[in-house]
């Protein structure tokens, strides 16, 4: 009985090899693409995982229970390892999918307490929208950290014309609590008033900005989100009559 018990798990342990050669051959990266997918090496390890299974659970049913019908064991082993494995590469998926899940709902959490450290109060053309050659915006920050922004104005339809856009975008330093008035000049592009402006402000942490990281905010006339996990978004006010 134990010959024969040896000589199958033996046989199942040779597999691996062709099966390991057939893996490499089959499920091989290709090349020639920006993406290339290489899968080599998931068949051999599941044979594996499932043979070590399997001759675990038949010598342990050899030994200490009463069947020993070789052929019999090894039958309902294998399914049972089958499934057994199965049973953990669904529940390894599963607990992966709920680790992401909170780790989103982390992320998330604290990227919503980010939401209000960037607030534009109001804005203006200057000297007026005619004539324009910068953007005046008034911004109030919860957190320090080095502050910079920048403009831009698009024609009608989803992918407008720019009309104009920001001209030597300056930085400064900025504290917790500080309320503020920042110049933004602009270059126009095309004449006429646009139908989008987007006015986006930055502040960045460095070494000593208390945020902890850096925030962008878009302010827009068509915010589409709240946050897209890299900038926050929110509606531009109408600008400041001069």
């Amino acid at each position: 009985m134990w010959e024969y018990h040896i000589r199958l798990c033996a046989v199942l342990l040779f597999l691996i090899i062709p099966i390991a050669i057939a893996d490499f051959i089959l499920l091989k990266g290709k090349g020639g693409g920006w993406i290339s997918l290489d899968f080599s090496g998931i068949l051999t390890g599941a044979y594996a995982i499932v043979v070590v299974i399997h001759i675990v659970i038949s010598t342990l049913t050899l030994k200490y229970s009463s069947w020993q019908q070789v052929g019999m064991v090894h039958g309902l082993s294998v399914v049972f390892s089958i499934g057994l494995f199965c049973a953990g590469v669904y529940g390894y998926f599963g607990w992966q999918k709920k680790q992401n899940r909170e780790q989103y709902e982390a992320t998330r959490a604290t990227r919503a307490k980010l939401f209000p450290v960037l607030m534009l109060d109001e804005w203006r053309y200057s000297p007026d929208l005619k004539s324009a050659t910068e953007i005046i915006v008034s911004v109030s920050v919860s957190e320090s950290g080095r502050f910079s922004c920048n403009a831009n104005g698009y024609g009608e339809g989803e992918f407008g014309e720019m009309q104009f856009h920001s001209d030597k975008v300056q930085q400064r330093h900025v504290e917790k609590g500080e309320r503020f008035t920042h110049s933004i000049p602009i270059k126009w592009v095309k004449e006429g008033e646009p139908a989008k402006i987007e006015i986006t402000l930055y502040l960045f942490a460095d070494k000593t900005g208390s945020a902890g990281q850096n925030v962008i905010k878009v302010f827009t006339t068509q915010p589409e989100r709240e946050d897209d996990g890299h900038s926050f978004f929110d509606l531009l006010p109408p600008p400041k009559q001069n």
